[in-house]
């Protein structure tokens, strides 16, 4: 809200940290901002992201060795399995859902 898309690439490319860096010469520039949400997650020092991108979590899956990451990068259906839960039809869920309910 409020920020272009633009101004919100301008924002990520300025990121000079290096770990930043490192994920996200790794995962690519198509994914500048799922690295930067694995970046914050790591400095929140969370257990996992969560993330519907299933492209972004095929890379983390790939190149987890180079990454490095102390997050577990994760997909609503791997998550439900890594917990002995039942998968969900979670993007059945989100169709569903109205996020302005």
């Amino acid at each position: 809200m409020g920020t272009t898309e633009d101004e919100q690439m301008e924002f990520f490319r300025s990121i000079t940290d290096p770990r930043f860096l490192h994920i996200r010469k790794h995962t690519g520039d198509g994914h500048i901002d799922d690295s930067y949400h694995l970046w914050t997650a790591e400095n929140a020092k969370l257990d996992a992201f969560l993330t519907m991108d299933k492209r972004f979590y095929g890379v983390m899956k790939q190149k987890s060795d180079l990454i490095g990451s102390p997050v577990l990068v994760a997909i609503p259906e791997d998550l439900c399995g890594r917990l002995g839960l039942q998968p969900l039809d979670i993007r059945g869920l989100a169709a569903e859902t109205n996020p302005f309910a």
